[in-house]
């Protein structure tokens, strides 16, 4: 809410790279020589974007927070601007503070700019809480960079189901998008989402119903055609005037192997039903295996190990037998096409929680998929306390393949350190970490960094609240950045040559 992400931003200059390309190249004076070719290496982030969406569910309503944070705190700063407008940026964390919030983010969507060293382990989250029946639950999402090509797994379109696209387009210049969506019965042919032109600054709002209606589960692929787009989709059901929960769908991006990470076993101590639908991007069919990470163990549940998925099309799956009332990572691999070739797929779960006060109320979670931490990682805000009623964090840790040893390093809202645990995590399983069973201040902030020799290690923080009117909860999948980026090798022409 998939390649493995492995890094946070986007739209990285690498100033290091550009000195080196240039002092490369042959002098003037020697026509026809050519220099060496430089190899590979690695250089500093020194500069990145982020998108955050509206998290309202009602404009106007609901204030929301920029919670945001860098692993690399130090010299630079992180700015907040309207996406939708060319005002003056502010200034939201600079020097050596490593997480700042900003509850006065204006309407609509924002961008978020980082510049210096905190650059490359910048994270930020839009997260807003309600607890009225027409608006009630926690909703939040991650600010992510803009794509060429994004993937949103998971929400439904019949009687109720209300999910809107939001497309947003940041730059002075403008953009066109493509939407496709994929069904359980097949690709959607949506005239009305093809060639979407969306002026500099500006922001669309489409509905997913329109687009391919009365659907059980959708794949939507954003594709960016020309300019700088950023994506969201904001989920919100019903069923009359009952509310039925509002999250934000994670972005999932296509790969042969895929692992939706933080699955919750219990909500508010009852177990929630969890969905999983996998989306098959490719024209021909794909058999593909699920195996799911728990407290107890690795296993491939029963009828799950073949799982035919038809060409642009999505299937989902109950987990809730499987899964009992453990926390999970749910691992899905694609067998080879016809050419031997690794057949992409997407997913995601749906966490849909019943009430606990015996009424009609739900509320969802959408988890998408995720990569191994590839270097520390940042959880921006931790709940421990609701407004009157008991609130949790969860922090759950899977090791699908090998044993998997982690710091966790916790900073109260101040950034004082407040404690530093290291934790293993046993081969083929997932652990659950209470927040407030450590006694965290409610608004800290913590930071997961895997250990040398550690295993593939994958994370997510959920927010659990026994609410008044029933449980309340949302998940913020961790997503761990090296400092540095690698630098690709350059061959540079003669001069004379393009």
């Amino acid at each position: 809410m998939k390649a493995p992400r492995s890094a946070p931003a986007a739209l990285v200059l690498l100033v290091l790279a550009l000195v080196a390309v240039l002092a490369g190249l042959t002098r003037p004076g020697t026509p026809g020589a050519t220099a060496a070719a430089l190899p590979a290496t690695t250089g500093a982030t020194v500069r990145s974007s982020l998108f955050c969406p509206d998290v309202r569910q009602i404009p106007g309503t609901l204030t929301t927070a920029v919670d945001v944070g860098t692993t690399t705190p130090g010299s630079g700063t992180v700015t907040l601007a309207p996406a939708t407008s060319t005002s003056a940026a502010t200034t939201v964390l600079s020097g050596s503070r490593s997480v700042a919030s900003d509850p006065r983010a204006p309407q609509g969507p924002v961008v978020l700019q980082a510049t210096g060293g905190v650059s490359g382990g910048v994270v930020a989250e839009q997260i807003a809480r309600a607890n009225k029946t027409s608006a009630r639950g926690w909703a939040e999402a991650r600010c992510e960079p803009a794509r060429s090509d994004q993937w949103f797994v998971g929400p439904a379109t019949g009687p109720g189901d209300s999910p809107t696209v939001v497309l947003a387009d940041p730059a002075d210049s403008r953009a066109i998008v493509t939407i496709t969506v994929l069904t359980p019965a097949g690709l959607v042919a949506a005239p009305a989402g093809g060639n979407l032109v969306l002026a500099p600054h500006s922001v669309q709002r489409l509905s997913l119903t329109q687009l391919a209606p009365g659907v059980t589960a959708t794949a939507v692929d954003v594709r960016t055609e020309s300019g700088l787009v950023s994506a969201a989709i904001l989920d919100v059901r019903t069923h009359g005037t009952t509310f039925l929960g509002t999250d934000y769908v994670p972005v999932s991006e296509p790969a042969s192997t895929v692992t939706v990470a933080g699955v919750p076993g219990v909500v508010v101590g009852e177990r929630p039903a969890r969905t999983l639908s996998i989306g098959n991007p490719g024209a021909a069919a794909t058999t593909v295996r699920v195996t799911v990470t728990t407290a107890t163990g690795s296993f491939v549940p029963i009828g799950l190990d073949a799982l035919t998925v038809p060409g642009e099309s999505v299937r989902s799956v109950p987990l809730g037998t499987a899964l009992g009332s453990s926390p999970a990572a749910v691992t899905i691999t694609s067998s080879p096409a016809a050419d031997g070739a690794a057949q992409p797929v997407v997913a995601g779960v749906l966490v849909d929680a019943a009430s606990t006060k015996h009424t009609a109320i739900h509320e969802i979670a959408y988890l998408g998929t995720v990569g191994p931490l590839a270097g520390a990682a940042l959880v921006p805000v931790v709940v421990t306390q609701g407004a009157g009623d008991p609130a949790d964090s969860d922090l759950i840790l899977s090791a699908p393949a090998g044993v998997a040893m982690a710091r966790v390093v916790v900073r109260t809202p101040r950034g004082k350190a407040f404690t530093t645990r290291t934790v293993t995590v046993a081969d083929g399983t997932s652990q659950l970490y209470s927040m407030r069973s450590w006694r965290v201040p409610t608004g800290s902030s913590l930071v997961v960094t895997p250990l040398p020799g550690s295993n593939p290690l994958f994370a997510t923080r959920l927010i659990l609240e026994d609410g008044a009117l029933g449980p309340l909860i949302s998940a913020f999948e961790l997503s761990g950045a090296p400092p540095e980026q690698t630098v690709p090798a350059v061959v540079p022409l003669p001069l004379g040559q393009s």
